[in-house]
């Protein structure tokens, strides 16, 4: 199981901020990538990721599910679309495979380790997938 603090609440305004900072992060990033290729030339993609099952299991344990969903994860994907979206790069869709249509399910088991965390080889499948949904196909 992975290490998440323990607290007795959700620092929401300093999780905002650190979020916020990704955003920004997020954004010079992809800047500097369409500065050395051009999405009109070359296929730019970052995918979106959903929360692990581990990951929500831990938030759900603490009573902190909905609250680390919005502010530690839907506010940062927000954040990594629009960056993208600016920058011309497409967005590959996992998180809706990761977390259903509302971001509320899991991930079935078949598709990641015993772990929580990571894919399995379905997992990584179903990732594939998707890229190649968006266009991507790999070198032969």
């Amino acid at each position: 199981m992975p290490y998440i603090y323990k607290t007795e609440r959700v620092y929401k305004k300093e999780l905002n901020m650190t979020t916020k900072k990704m955003g920004d992060s997020f954004n010079i990033l992809f800047v500097e990538i369409t500065r050395l290729a051009d999405p009109k030339e070359t296929l730019i993609m970052v995918a979106e990721t959903g929360i692990p099952p581990a990951i929500a299991e831990t938030w759900k344990e603490n009573n902190f599910y909905q609250e680390l969903k919005q502010y530690a994860y839907e506010d940062w994907r927000e954040y990594l679309i629009e960056a993208a979206e600016n920058n011309n790069i497409k967005v590959v869709p996992t998180y809706k495979a990761f977390n259903g249509q509302a971001g509320n399910s899991m991930l079935p088991e078949v598709y990641i380790q015993k772990d929580g965390i990571h894919f399995s080889a379905k997992g990584h499948k179903l990732i594939a997938d998707l890229h190649r949904n968006m266009g991507y196909n790999p070198l032969k």
